[in-house]
């Protein structure tokens, strides 16, 4: 979302865990 904080730089993700800020893509 526009509102949500700005992306970190890109690191990989753990299985399962979820980004820390807002997407609206499903």
């Amino acid at each position: 979302s526009p509102a949500a904080t700005p992306k970190p730089a890109e690191r990989p993700l753990s299985p399962g865990e979820r980004p820390p800020y807002d997407t609206d893509a499903t």
